[in-house]
């Protein structure tokens, strides 16, 4: 197998020699560095063997043609079988040579901005502020002088601090650091002792000041003091209660749901069986979709997107619509819970602040007064302490 690529990418090629003094030869193209191989001696006047392309032509120009009759058998190689294939289909070749001179003059210009490290400062806001400097898609590369760019953006953009800016390829990127705003102080006094932000049920504490005045697993509702701000200690046979600034961190675990109700009789959506496939490509930024409108009074999609990136980033975006026909039903609390149950369980998510731990969640579905009661939880735990301000 070695051996076959090895003379597919070297060349191997078949000579046929006629003549007299078969051997004399043979050791004079030895002796002149000519590798040969399969050597075959057919008749005394007839020999043939195996020359790669660079010994080829070496061998051709070793042999005196008046003394012997030499023949190319069959010719058998990388090189040879391009050269062929060009000749037979020539507009291949041109194709290939016109896409390496598209993709060459295309990586020529800007065909994408992503912008990194900004958060109070909006993509929108940036952009606007590239397209006034003339900064824009299809923008030609050796135009942009990135350090006065980067200069002209940071004067521009007034909370940001420091701007850089990079081409990597077709992709101009703009680097971010923006300005750290102190938070405005206000002039408020908060209470020693800490209370609960939340109902929840207590599951760790760790105090440091003052005296606890709740365990693990206890309830408590919100604004119940969970520390307060003293601690006893015993002077001989009396208690002593000397005041202290509580000092500590109270977790819990706090419940989020969001109730709905609805109506017994639901709508459930069927597809026919009929579809309507449309396919859009893009390519460097620049898209070729248009809008498309199926004929169906109710139908859903479905998208998905296939990348090639071979030669050409290339994306072909296929959408299917599927007819779809209205069904009145009768909802059972499980329909219900699938129909509905999704988006209670977002409206809950909501409410759940981005430092709680997500412990649990679940839909539930009852019938209340003639209705379906959809409720979904959130089971969290997060820290749960907090002080009362006092503002002057």
């Amino acid at each position: 197998m070695f051996q076959k690529v090895a003379d597919f990418v070297f060349g191997k090629n078949k000579i046929e020699i006629t003549g007299l003094n078969l051997d004399r030869l043979l050791n004079a193209l030895a002796a002149s560095g000519v590798i040969m191989r399969n050597i075959c001696r057919v008749t005394h006047r007839i020999v043939t063997f195996d020359v790669t392309d660079k010994m080829l032509k070496k061998a051709f120009g070793s042999i005196d043609p008046s003394q012997y009759n030499v023949r190319l058998l069959s010719r058998r190689s990388l090189k040879n079988s391009f050269i062929n294939f060009c000749k037979i289909r020539p507009g291949l070749l041109i194709g290939l040579v016109l896409t390496i001179i598209i993709i060459a003059v295309f990586n020529m210009f800007v065909w994408d901005v992503k912008v990194y490290g900004n958060e109070q400062i909006g993509d929108k806001t940036v952009f606007e502020a590239l397209e006034s400097l003339g900064i824009k898609k299809g923008k030609l590369i050796n135009d942009i002088d990135r350090k006065k760019l980067a200069q002209e953006l940071n004067s521009r953009l007034d909370q940001a601090s420091l701007v850089s800016v990079e081409i990597k390829g077709i992709t101009l990127i703009i680097n971010i650091k923006e300005r750290i705003l102190r938070p405005q102080e206000e002039d408020e006094k908060t209470a020693d002792e800490i209370i609960s932000g939340y109902d929840c049920q207590i599951v760790k504490i760790a105090l440091l000041n003052g005296t606890a005045l709740v365990k693990v697993g206890d309830i408590v509702k919100k604004g119940e003091v969970l520390a307060a701000a003293y601690e006893e200690y015993y002077e001989g046979s009396q208690k002593v209660k000397e005041p202290i600034r509580a000092e500590g961190e109270f977790w819990g675990k706090v419940w989020f749901s969001h109730t709905r109700y609805y109506a017994t009789d639901g709508v459930k959506y069927i597809r026919t069986g009929a579809k309507k496939t449309k396919f859009f490509w893009e390519i460097f930024g620049f898209k070729n979709s248009k809008n498309y409108q199926p004929v169906y009074n109710f139908f859903e999609t479905e998208s998905s997107q296939t990348k090639i990136n071979f030669l050409i980033p290339l994306i072909i975006h296929k959408t299917v619509y599927y007819e779809q026909k209205p069904q009145l039903i009768a909802l059972t609390l499980e329909q219900a819970r699938e129909l509905y149950g999704r988006e209670v369980l977002e409206v809950a998510r909501q409410k759940t602040p981005k430092d709680a731990v997500v412990l649990n969640s679940f839909i539930k579905a009852n019938e209340e007064n003639g209705l379906i009661r959809i409720d979904a939880v959130f089971e969290t735990e997060l820290k749960v302490g907090a002080r009362q301000k006092f503002t002057s």
